[in-house]
């Protein structure tokens, strides 16, 4: 489930950005928000907000907001943009669907259909979905980066990119850059995000 992730702090002001619900027990109030770190860092430890807005259908737009704080944040950050953001306490609310699985990077091939999902700043405050192809491959020392020609707006980074061909996640936007006529948006792996 794809959220609306908005923090402030005395640094980086507010920021907004999007992320996912990738654990979650029924059985439990704690769920965990996956983002970017750029999303998130934007004050010192104590001197920070962020509030996670929840969609509802049919139109998935945010019906409800939770406070959340953050427990992890990657310490290759910035080569890797990854922060986890714990909602807990009794908010009376269980996160809708499935977990997608994740793709392992060796089945993922150039041309399979990608979906990203997120809320971009052209979107206004309801969740949006764009749609291309995987372009390529970028390798590093921590994982794959895989090159789409979905767009990735500034506020849809950090949520979701799924292969629609596979029918599995492909990880977490991060970023987008402008070429001469097209842009490319850069998707994280999860081999890279979960890499040590």
């Amino acid at each position: 489930q794809t959220v609306l992730v908005v923090c402030s702090g005395s640094i980086g002001g507010t920021l907004r950005g999007s992320g996912s619900i990738q654990i979650a027990d029924e059985n439990k109030t704690a769920w965990f928000v996956f983002t970017n770190a750029h999303v998130a860092l934007v004050g010192e430890p104590d001197d920070y907000t962020c509030t996670i807005g929840v969609p509802a259908p049919p139109t998935y737009e945010i019906t409800k907001t939770f406070s959340a704080k953050i427990v992890d944040v990657s310490h290759k950050y910035p080569d890797v943009d990854k922060a986890v953001l714990l909602v807990s306490g009794e908010t009376g609310y269980k996160p809708l669907g499935k977990i997608i699985p994740a793709c392992k990077s060796s089945d993922i091939l150039i041309g399979d259909k990608v979906t990203i999902v997120g809320y971009p700043a052209f979107g206004g405050w309801s969740l949006t979905a764009t749609e291309g192809i995987v372009s390529g491959f970028e390798s590093t020392q921590y994982g794959l980066i895989y090159k789409t020609s979905a767009k990735i707006d500034s506020g849809n980074s950090g949520g979701i990119a799924i292969n629609n061909t596979k029918r599995c996640s492909l990880g977490i936007p991060s970023w987008a850059t402008q070429g001469t006529f097209e842009g490319l948006g850069y998707v994280q792996s999860w081999d890279m995000i979960n890499s040590k």
